[in-house]
């Protein structure tokens, strides 16, 4: 335990980061006029404005279905809101939802929440589960809200990734030339102390397990389509939907490659990858992921780390590398989902609450 703070569970590190990453995005928001807010693209929830309105949205209806508050229509149109009030009432439910965590405790994560979705049909999961639905569900449209934000020629140099959260509020100094690097570039890098992270091995195991279904459902879509619209340049994240789903395997392979040789240098599969040896790549690199969580525990999560992306290493510890895969992995699903649709592919739902309620069959 570093300087006597005490550690926090993975589900509060996922909404510290979530509100951190919802700040920085509203952030780049500062300035822009209603007309560029309300800009209609086929992104999203059709403008800048209403995807940012259904981030708050989401937020405030899982809380009142938690809270067993009856439901009420699934708000989609944000009218005239403005960004600071987005901004406000996402504090606002942030504050609530920390301080009725803290009064539920662990134990109450583990019981059932029973609710309606906004078609009216019932469901029930553990609690636990729906919120590391919401967590997950912002990472979804904060990655449209940056694609809007990059249209108007706001951007954050490096994004904002998980890794980038705990560079800005890290558990663990940084080696000095790793600091300057970072602050040269233009990342946030605290020389403060932040908590450390409690191990979950089921939470992350699951969360692999989601990300991993989620992903082979769009790589299915994708070994549907031609050459030319694979490596069509749709201007998002990596560019095409095969350098997406070629970045998501590096990245992911990097971290277990680590994990489990101690190898810290980011390698790229060629370009001209099909997506059956990309298939074939996955199934191998997730066995060993698999064998290699299983094998943790409380003790072996907080080994340090030592990985760079070309420039000076960094450290990071093996749990926050962990909870970095999860997340960088939606990510850019989320772009994959904008490219397979404007490819003439029908999506299926992808969250992660569809994945717990097929898992749970409750």
């Amino acid at each position: 335990m570093a300087g006597g703070i005490q550690p926090i569970s993975i589900l509060d590190e996922f909404y510290r980061y979530n509100h951190w990453a919802n700040w920085k995005v509203l952030e780049l928001c500062d300035g822009l006029r209603d007309t560029q807010l309300d800009e209609p693209k086929d992104l999203g929830f059709g403008t800048l404005r209403n995807t940012l309105f259904h981030i708050l949205a989401a937020e405030e209806v899982w809380w009142e279905r938690w809270n067993q508050i009856p439901p009420r229509p699934f708000p989609l149109d944000a009218g005239t809101l403005p960004v600071d009030e987005i901004s406000r009432r996402l504090d606002d439910i942030n504050t609530r939802r920390s301080d009725w965590l803290d009064e539920i405790g662990d134990s109450g994560l583990a019981t059932l929440c029973s609710y309606q979705d906004s078609k009216g049909t019932a469901y029930s999961n553990p609690l636990k589960e729906l919120l590391v639905h919401v967590a997950n569900h912002g990472v979804h449209h904060r990655a449209q809200a940056l694609r809007y934000l990059k249209g108007f020629g706001r951007t954050r140099r490096g994004g904002i990734d998980h890794l980038f959260f705990r560079f800005a509020n890290p558990s663990i100094s940084q080696p000095i030339e790793s600091v300057a690097a970072m602050r040269q570039y233009g990342l946030e890098c605290s020389t403060g102390v932040s908590p450390q992270i409690v191990w979950d091995k089921p939470l992350i195991e699951r969360f692999f397990a989601y990300g991993d279904w989620a992903t082979e459902k769009l790589m299915l879509l994708a070994d549907q389509l031609s050459d030319s619209h694979l490596d069509h340049d749709f201007q998002m994240g990596p560019g095409s939907i095969r350098k997406t789903l070629l970045h998501l395997f590096d990245a992911e392979n990097f971290w277990v490659s680590n994990w489990t040789t101690g190898e810290s240098h980011f390698s790229f599969v060629p370009l001209t990858t099909s997506i059956d040896e990309l298939k074939g790549s996955r199934v191998e690199m997730v066995q060993t992921r698999n064998r290699f969580v299983a094998e943790q525990d409380s003790h072996s999560v907080s080994r340090i780390l030592k990985a760079s992306f070309g420039g000076p290493e960094f450290l990071v510890p093996t749990i926050e590398s962990m909870t970095q895969v999860c997340m960088h992995g939606t990510h850019h699903r989320a772009q994959l989902c904008n490219m397979l649709r404007h490819s003439g592919i029908k999506l299926p739902a992808t969250d992660y609450v569809v994945w717990a309620r097929e898992e749970n069959r409750v």
